[in-house]
């Protein structure tokens, strides 16, 4: 873990560390760990960053879900702060740039069951601004060496 910024560093709960255990590969190494909102979790490895949800908002009430992506796979990182929430998105071509609402209005994705949003709340605003600048860093350098 990264003791140079503890504060990336967060309790992710039970659920979280599970979900995380099942699918993070055993060579990597986690940089930060931070909570979302309503059972919401990102995690920034040196190898790919992990969207990990769980619970009735994130649209997974009795089971949680796991999703990978590699650095080399991400065109880039998207961060917005609202008046009450904010939201840290993954960029990629197998995503769809749609706008995201915390509220889940009709013309737009619902941020909080998207697959590449965790959502996370407006006083959190500045351990997910530094994710997204240690994500890009690691997605130029991924770029880099391709």
């Amino acid at each position: 873990m990264n003791e140079n910024n503890t504060s990336l560093i967060q309790s992710i709960g039970s659920r979280g560390r599970k979900l995380l255990k099942e699918n993070i590969g055993q060579d990597e190494k986690i940089l930060i760990e931070l909570q979302g909102a309503f059972g919401q979790v990102l995690v920034v490895t040196d190898k790919r960053l992990y969207i990990i949800k769980w619970g009735f908002m994130a649209g997974s009430t009795f089971g949680g879900r796991c999703l990978a992506f590699e650095f080399k796979n991400i065109t880039g990182v998207k961060i917005t702060k609202n008046f009450v929430t904010g939201e840290f998105e993954i960029v990629s071509p197998g995503n769809q740039d749609n706008q995201k609402t915390y509220w889940g209005m009709t013309n737009r994705t619902d941020a909080n069951k998207a697959d590449n949003v965790v959502v996370f709340r407006r006083k959190s605003f500045g351990p997910f601004q530094q994710a997204a600048n240690l994500a890009r860093d690691l997605i130029n350098q991924a770029h880099s060496k391709s």
